[in-house]
């Protein structure tokens, strides 16, 4: 007795992202899909919510680190997913302070950075 076995081919799934702006909340994400032999996506962005696109964009509201999953299905039955994470920075909140705000000319005055953000420094400050 020979019995034969039909062995489907699953999607190969794979995504990548692009923020769209920068220090802002909400975050703006675009998603390309770049998965090949499917022929239905469902994206999951965190507990959030779905899409179906192809494409979709997403905001997220706060910062944070949100797990998104896109899950692709073929016509033969067969799905596989993949999950990036996406990390949203907080928005950086400027503070100093100024040793002295009088005096006469030529006048110096001491900018004291207070700034501190706990999830990572800023890189860069720029006094205008």
């Amino acid at each position: 007795m020979t019995s034969s076995v039909n062995v489907s081919p699953v999607p190969q799934v794979s995504f990548n992202y692009s923020k769209l702006d920068s220090c802002i909340l909400p975050s703006n994400y675009s998603f390309t899909n770049t998965s090949s032999g499917a022929t239905s996506y469902l994206w999951t962005f965190d507990t959030i919510a779905n899409s179906i696109q192809n494409n979709p964009f997403f905001s997220f509201n706060d910062d944070g680190i949100y797990q998104v999953t896109l899950l692709a299905n073929n016509s033969l039955g067969c799905s596989d997913s993949v999950i990036n994470y996406i990390n949203v920075s907080p928005i950086p909140i400027a503070d100093f302070s100024l040793d002295t705000t009088i005096g006469c000319e030529p006048f110096n005055a001491i900018f004291t950075n207070n700034f501190f953000n706990f999830t990572r420094p800023l890189k860069n400050y720029v006094y205008e």
